[in-house]
């Protein structure tokens, strides 16, 4: 009897996690949110493989940058974002970041997430993973503006 009942409750997990699956939306973007808790706004500059772009993050503000998967292939070039982390003067630092896979453009739900933050006291931001699998990793710590092609 125990065996019994040992097996139905694994054809009901396993039946509700294959419908689980089922419904999940397929992942055609790679996402990146970015919340700005400093105390200025942000100018975000930021390359998907090559082409820069640039964003003003306002105090309190976010963004969502994407990048739409070609066909099936769950692949997107490196994003690398660079913000001047000097809220009174010019510091630029360049960064690589993580991206997590999304349904959409924009989904809260998706992707990697970050927060723009300040070091307490200072006029220096950093910027923070602030989801899991999110990952920042400096790059050049004496980086420049870009060319920006908006």
């Amino acid at each position: 009897m125990k065996s019994l009942s040992r097996l139905l409750l694994l054809v009901v997990a396993c039946v509700a996690w294959a419908k689980s699956a089922a419904a999940a939306p397929p992942m055609t973007h790679a996402l990146v949110h970015i919340k700005n808790e400093s105390a200025a706004y942000a100018t975000f500059y930021y390359s998907w493989g090559g082409k820069w772009k640039s964003e003003v993050i306002q105090k309190g503000g976010s963004l969502a940058l994407s990048y739409p998967y070609d066909n099936n292939e769950k692949h997107s070039p490196t994003l690398v974002v660079r913000i001047d982390i000097d809220t009174q003067g010019r510091h630029i630092v360049e960064y690589t970041l993580a991206k997590g896979a999304a349904p959409d453009d924009s989904s809260p739900r998706f992707g990697c997430k970050y927060t723009i933050k300040q070091i307490p006291g200072t006029d220096t931001r950093f910027l923070e993973a602030t989801s899991p699998k999110a990952q920042v990793n400096v790059f050049d710590k004496d980086s420049y503006i870009p060319t920006v092609y908006n």
